[in-house]
């Protein structure tokens, strides 16, 4: 069982927004950790940033895990300031 002092054990969080009127609906993540926001354009965009988020993980150091949020580019998405 991992522990929260266990170095293999780390994650990333994030504070979801969600709008939209009719069939639109647009999102936001915001890294409490960076203050860092990013926008999307649709749920899909949305998923497919989460899923390279995942997919960086499964492969990134623990260090390197903390700066994934800022270093994963996706066309679709865009940096909100």
């Amino acid at each position: 069982m991992k522990t929260r002092s266990d170095k293999s054990s780390y994650y990333l969080s994030y504070l979801l927004r969600l709008w939209g009127a009719g069939a639109t609906c647009r999102a936001s993540l915001e890294s409490p950790m960076t203050g860092e926001r990013r926008g999307f354009a649709s749920i899909k965009d949305l998923f497919a940033f989460l899923q390279a988020q995942a997919d960086s993980m499964k492969s990134a150091s623990p260090e390197q895990v903390t700066t994934l949020n800022r270093d994963v580019n996706n066309d679709d998405t865009q940096a909100i300031e």
